[in-house]
C-alpha cells in the first residue's frame, strides 16, 4: 500500500470515530412502500438513497477528487458506498464517512475519497473491476468499525442459486440495503420455453431502490453509478428504471450437464443477442437475534434499526400454534425462518419455512426425530435427527436437487454448527466426548477431535458455535456451568479455554457474532460476553439483548458469503465498461420533496424554512442541483414551483 493510500485509510478511521467528517444532515422518512403478498404481487420503494457517480476524472485529482481509470471499473465500491452513506444518514453517524447531503458538490471530494478508499480495501482494479470476495470482506470490515452492529451478506451465482427480482424485494423489505449485480450473457437460442445462454461476459453493480409487480407489470429501479459520463462534479441523483421479467434460462457448461434456472432479466426483448440477468447481490442490515418458545412462536429482536425503516424492534411469529419447536434457523437472505415442528406420536417431524411477510408456513421436508438445524455457507441446510444427518441443497427443495440420502452418524450427537472457513459441519457428541467434522455436502467420512478429560460436560441441552474471531469451537452443556472454547493444536489435539461466571447457570445454547462476542442462553435469557483490554472475558453491561425471553436457544445474524474462487473469479466477473451500460429510463429525483412522500407540500415548506440561511450540506439547499451553501429565496421559489404531486 502506498503512502497516499495509508493516508486515506487513516482519514476513514478518523471519520469512524466521529471527528473531521461532513456536517450532520437531517434524517427523513425513507421506506415509503413495503408490501409483499407473494412473488407476483409486491411493492417496495426506498427514497433518499445516494446516487454517487463512479466516473470521476483522474485528470482533476485531487481537486476535485478523481479515481484510477476515471472510475470506469468502480461500480462495486460506488454502489456499496451509496448504502454506507445511507446508513450514516439514518441513525449511525459514526459510520464513515459520516452523514451529509451527498448530492452537494461541497462534499464531492469527500465522496470521491470514500469511494477510492473502499476501492483500495476491495482491491479494485482500474482495468478489471472488483472481485466478489474482496467486495464482501471490505464491506464487512468497514461496517465492523461501527461496533459490530451490522450484518453483511454476499451471494453469487451457482447451479442452485440466483436471486429473483421478488427475492431481492423480500430481502429489502426485511431490512437489508441491496447492491445487486447483473451478469451479461450471450443468447445462444431464444426458445419458446427457455433461453439458452453462453458464458457470463462481465457484470455491473447497482443499488436497489424500487420494485413492484402486479402479475402483469414488473418495474425495477436502481441507483446506477454509471449513469453519468466522466466528470468532476456530482450529477443530479436519478433512478434508472427497467422492466424485469423471469425467464427459464438454460446453461450448458462445457463438459458438464445442462441445467436450468428461472432468472430475472432486465429490459430483455425477444431476439436480442445479449441478455442481462440478475445473478448476485450484497446486502447490509442491522444485526438481529432470535429465539423460540415451546408454544410455536419465533421471537425476533432487532435493537438497531435504520431511521425511516419499516421494521419493529420486537416481533413474534407463530409458526405452528402450541407446538414445542425443536430448533429454528434464519434463512441465508435473512428473510424467513426454517423451523423443526415435532410430529404426533409415531409421526415424522416436519421442516417448515416461515415467511414473516406473508405469515405463511411451507412444509419443505420431513424427517423422524429431528432436533437441530444449521445453514451452510453455500446456502444449503443441514438437519440433525436421532437417525442421522440430512443435507438439503436449497430451501425449498428444487426437483433438480432433491435432498441427499440420510447419513448415519457414528456417535450420538447433541449439537451442531457450521465452520465457514473450513466448509465443515461440526457436531458435538457429549456421550463420546468428541467433535465430528464432516466436509460440506457430507460426501466424505468425518474426522474426529477428542475432547480432553478436563472439560467437564454435563447432560441435558447442549450447544456449539464457531467464534469467527478466535477460531474456537465454544460449547455449553446444561449440566455444567462452565463454557469451554476448544481449538485444535499443531499436534492434532485439543486445547481448551474455560469460562465460569456467576450469571451463567445451566446454559442451554451458545452463539457468536462477527465481533467475536459470545451469546449464552441461560435461564431462558441471554448473557453477552466480550473480551476486555486485558484479554479476559467479561459480561457486557447493558447488552442489546438483555432481558429478552428467548427460550432454550438464541442466535444472532452473522455475515456470510457463498463465494467460490473456482466459480466467481476471472474475466467472466470483470466489470463492464460504462459506455456499454446505457439502457433503462432515467428518472431524476424531485429535489423539493424533502420528506420523501412524493408530494411537495407544507411539510416540505416548513423543513426548508427551518434550515434557512447558511447550509453547508443540507437537503433543503436544492438550487442549483447539489446546492450553493445557503437556503434562501431561490430555494423557496424552486419548492413552490414544484408544489403538488412529485413522483
Amino acid at each position: 500500500m502506498t503512502t497516499s493510500h495509508r493516508r486515506i485509510v487513516l482519514v476513514i478511521l478518523t471519520w469512524a470515530v466521529g471527528s473531521g467528517g461532513p456536517l450532520t444532515a437531517p434524517t427523513r422518512a425513507d421506506v415509503v412502500t413495503a408490501i409483499y403478498n407473494g412473488p407476483t404481487n409486491f411493492s417496495y420503494q426506498i427514497t433518499h438513497m445516494p446516487d454517487l457517480d463512479q466516473r470521476r476524472s483522474l485528470a482533476m485529482h485531487p481537486n476535485p477528487y478523481g479515481l484510477p481509470g476515471n472510475g470506469s471499473m468502480y461500480c462495486v465500491p460506488t454502489s456499496t458506498m451509496n448504502m454506507i452513506m445511507y446508513v450514516a444518514n439514518h441513525g449511525f453517524p459514526a459510520v464513515a464517512p459520516g452523514p451529509g447531503n451527498w448530492q452537494s458538490n461541497a462534499l464531492y471530494n469527500d465522496a470521491g475519497e470514500a469511494i477510492d478508499t473502499m476501492g483500495i480495501l476491495m482491491n479494485t482494479s482500474a482495468s478489471g473491476g472488483t472481485g466478489g470476495n474482496d467486495a464482501f470482506n471490505a464491506t464487512k470490515l468497514w461496517m465492523d468499525w461501527e461496533s459490530g452492529k451490522f450484518t453483511v451478506t454476499a451471494y453469487f451465482p451457482t447451479q442452485n442459486f440466483t436471486p429473483y427480482f421478488s427475492n431481492l424485494t423480500e430481502t429489502a423489505i426485511c431490512g437489508s440495503l441491496i447492491s445487486l449485480a447483473f451478469g451479461r450473457y450471450t443468447v445462444v437460442d431464444d426458445g419458446s420455453i427457455w433461453i439458452e445462454v453462453g458464458a457470463r461476459n462481465g457484470g455491473h453493480a447497482m443499488t436497489y431502490v424500487k420494485g413492484s409487480s402486479n402479475g402483469f407489470n414488473h418495474t425495477f429501479a436502481v441507483r446506477d453509478p454509471a449513469d453519468d459520463g466522466t466528470n468532476s462534479t456530482q450529477s443530479q441523483f436519478v433512478n434508472r428504471e427497467f422492466d424485469a421479467w423471469n425467464y427459464q434460462i438454460m446453461f450448458c457448461p462445457q463438459g458438464q450437464n445442462c441445467y436450468t434456472r428461472y432468472m430475472t432479466a432486465l429490459n430483455y426483448t425477444e431476439g436480442d443477442e445479449l441478455i442481462r440477468l440478475i445473478d448476485g447481490y450484497m446486502g447490509i442490515r442491522p444485526k438481529s437475534g432470535y429465539g423460540f418458545t415451546n408454544t410455536g412462536i419465533i421471537m425476533v429482536y432487532a435493537p438497531w434499526l435504520l431511521n425511516g425503516s419499516n421494521g419493529d424492534q420486537i416481533a413474534e411469529y407463530t409458526v405452528s400454534a402450541n407446538a414445542n419447536l425443536q430448533d429454528v434457523a434464519i434463512d441465508p437472505d435473512l428473510v424467513g425462518y426454517v423451523a423443526l415442528v415435532p410430529g404426533a406420536a409415531g409421526a415424522q417431524d416436519t421442516i417448515k419455512h416461515f415467511n414473516p411477510l406473508t405469515g405463511q408456513s411451507e412444509v419443505v421436508g420431513q424427517i423422524p426425530g429431528a432436533d437441530k438445524l444449521v445453514f451452510g455457507r453455500k446456502r444449503n441446510l443441514y438437519v440433525l435427527s436421532n437417525t442421522g444427518l440430512l443435507h438439503m441443497l436449497e430451501i425449498p427443495p428444487d426437483p433438480q436437487h432433491p435432498p441427499d440420502p440420510l447419513v448415519e452418524l457414528p456417535s450420538p450427537v447433541e449439537a451442531m454448527t457450521y465452520d465457514d472457513v473450513k466448509d465443515e459441519v461440526v457436531l458435538l457428541s457429549v456421550p463420546d466426548r468428541r467433535l465430528l467434522r464432516y466436509p460440506d455436502g457430507l460426501a466424505d467420512a468425518p474426522t474426529f477431535l477428542n475432547i480432553p478429560d478436563e472439560v467437564m460436560l454435563g447432560g441435558g441441552e447442549a450447544g456449539i458455535t464457531l467464534n469467527p474471531v478466535d477460531g474456537k469451537y465454544w460449547i455449553v452443556t446444561e449440566g455444567s456451568n462452565t463454557i469451554y472454547g476448544l481449538q485444535q493444536n499443531a499436534a492434532g489435539g485439543i486445547t481448551f479455554e474455560p469460562i465460569t461466571m456467576a450469571g451463567i447457570q445451566h446454559p442451554t445454547g451458545i452463539d457468536a457474532d462477527d465481533a467475536g462476542h459470545l451469546f449464552v442462553t441461560t435461564n431462558g435469557g441471554v448473557v453477552e460476553l466480550q473480551k476486555n483490554a486485558a484479554g479476559a472475558w467479561q459480561m457486557v453491561a447493558d447488552g442489546a439483548f438483555d432481558g429478552m425471553a428467548v427460550g432454550s436457544s438464541f442466535r444472532v445474524t452473522r455475515s456470510r458469503t457463498n463465494f467460490d474462487p473456482e466459480l466467481h473469479d476471472g474475466p467472466a466477473f470483470f466489470n463492464i465498461d460504462p459506455d456499454e451500460l446505457q439502457f433503462g429510463e432515467a428518472v431524476p429525483d424531485c429535489l423539493a420533496d424533502l420528506d420523501g412522500n412524493f408530494t411537495v407540500n407544507v411539510n416540505d415548506l416548513l423543513a426548508l424554512i427551518g434550515n434557512w440561511g447558511a447550509c453547508e450540506a443540507c437537503f433543503a439547499d436544492i438550487t442549483p442541483v447539489g446546492g450553493n451553501g445557503s437556503v434562501n429565496v431561490e430555494d423557496l421559489l424552486a419548492l413552490i414551483g414544484a408544489w403538488g404531486s412529485c413522483e
